[in-house]
């Protein structure tokens, strides 16, 4: 894995389509975390070390002969943490349970 950036502006800068879509997921999906990140002044380091693991997987999977797309769906299932669930989810998960 590369050296994680020495500050955010230059994690920010060396963010690329992974790094990009870990932030728009957590921003979406788990917005406690993303503005728990950013308080503390590590959301782009954050991303950036997401994005490197994932490169690493992407690499370990097609090197395994996982075809491009196959490796790009368990990485991005990896990527994308699952989103906090509301009360209303909750709500419909205990009508079907």
């Amino acid at each position: 894995m590369a050296q994680l950036p020495k500050n955010e502006a230059e994690a920010k800068a060396k963010l690329g389509t992974f790094g990009l879509q870990h932030l728009r997921h957590l921003r979406k999906n788990l917005p406690a975390e993303y503005r728990t990140l950013l308080a503390a002044g590590t959301l782009h380091r954050s991303a950036y070390r997401a994005q490197e693991q994932a490169k690493d997987q992407m690499e370990s999977l097609m090197s395994q002969g996982y075809p491009y797309l196959m490796a790009l769906e368990v990485v991005n299932q990896t990527l994308l943490p699952r989103q906090e669930s509301t009360q209303e989810e909750e709500g419909d998960l205990a009508e079907i349970t």
